[in-house]
């Protein structure tokens, strides 16, 4: 019997590569598939999303840290565009409508113990406007950020999107106007950012309301607006008053409960009431039966050259503000007295190419038609 020790290594191929020699690779074309390269190019796309979306959540963040002021609501009369604006007016000129009076939402807390009504931004008779005419040229005031993204890439910012969302979020928004003075946060443009401040938007004011009814443009400047900020102490009203201002008046605008796909306006001009379609700027406006429990006011008066109202028949009413925007300086009395941005230029002529009805950037659920159950947040 042979000496298993002695007779050497087993006859065939060894079960693992000798020791120090590399594991034999197969030939070309039989192993496994090289990894793909990523082209430049994309690399190059997807850093500039991460760089932009970082950019608008500093400034979202930034104008929502310095949104408590403590001191001064300026107040704002509908036809002047207030500091610092981010455009020229592309508001349309229109009457002022009267108060309709309705349901009140719990009053809305301002800081230093006071208090305003608050009204839910479904509640019809809340807007006013004239049927079938648009109250704003959002596609115009697209345009005019679209070519200064600096101011393109602050105002994105201050609603938490990007530059390129603004063209498709402006699109879901309806041009109305306010029908009771309202309270909002209002943002300058100074050293290449949005400043927020408070402000006290006059009746009659033209605004984009988002699918809750919540103002997010003011159309007579082009800023962006979001939800008032209670302040520090008693506020203080400073800027240029109108008549018939009262504190005890202003309300604030909370978000409907459900998504609001047809608005119930007021027509100032002639009493009457009108359905305008979400997103719509006045073309599908089809006259309605004015709502049940809503007090239907008067026609708003013309107002002469000497201030005076002229009285409209069958009651009181009040006086409709000028047809086209104030020439008239900013008052002295705002919250900063440093000069306007040397980019100034006027808006460009609408965008045909702004889609009508695209999806909100927030990604929120929406249904076709009627009332939604899709919640809204109680404040923005």
């Amino acid at each position: 019997m042979s000496d298993p020790l002695r007779s050497g290594p087993p006859s065939g191929p060894p079960f693992w590569p000798p020791s120090g020699l590399p594991p034999e690779t197969p030939p070309p074309g039989e192993g496994p598939p090289a990894r793909p390269r990523r082209s430049k190019a994309n690399v190059i796309k997807v850093l500039i999303g991460v760089v932009s979306l970082i950019v608008s959540g500093f400034l979202f963040f930034q104008a929502r840290q310095g949104q408590e002021q403590e001191g001064e609501i300026l107040l704002q009369p509908a036809a002047e565009a207030g500091p610092d604006p981010f455009t020229s007016s592309v508001a349309a000129g229109s009457p002022t409508p009267t108060a309709t009076g309705g349901a009140q939402s719990p009053p809305a807390d301002t800081g230093g113990g006071t208090v305003l009504a608050s009204r839910r931004g479904g509640e019809p008779g809340l807007f006013g406007g004239t049927r079938t005419v648009s109250q704003c040229d959002s596609r115009r005031m697209v345009g005019f950020l679209a070519q200064n993204p600096t101011k393109g890439q602050a105002w994105a910012g201050t609603l938490g999107f990007t530059p390129a969302d603004i063209p498709r979020y402006v699109a879901t928004l309806t041009p109305v106007l306010l029908v009771t003075d309202t309270r909002v946060t209002n943002h300058s443009f100074r050293d290449a950012r949005a400043v927020p401040y408070q402000a006290v938007l006059q009746t009659g004011t033209a605004v984009l309301v988002d699918r809750y009814g919540v103002p997010r443009v003011r159309c007579a400047c082009g800023n962006p607006l979001i939800p008032m900020v209670p302040q520090q102490g008693t506020p203080k009203p400073t800027g240029d008053s109108w008549p018939g201002f009262r504190q005890s008046n202003v309300v604030v605008v909370r978000p409907s409960v459900t998504v609001i796909n047809v608005f119930i306006v007021y027509d100032p001009t002639n009493g009457d009431w009108f359905s305008r379609q979400r997103g719509d700027e006045g073309a599908d406006d089809e006259k309605t039966e004015p709502p049940p429990n809503v007090i239907k006011p008067p026609p708003c008066a013309p107002q002469p050259a000497d201030g005076t109202p002229t009285p409209a028949p069958g009651g009181t009413s009040s006086p409709c503000p000028p047809t086209s925007p104030s020439s008239k300086a900013p008052s002295s009395k705002t919250p900063s007295s440093e000069p306007p941005p040397s980019d100034s230029s006027e808006p460009p002529p609408s965008d045909p190419s702004t889609p009508s009805q695209p999806a909100s950037p927030d990604g929120s659920p929406e249904s076709a038609s009627g009332s939604t159950s899709a919640p809204a947040p109680d404040s923005a």
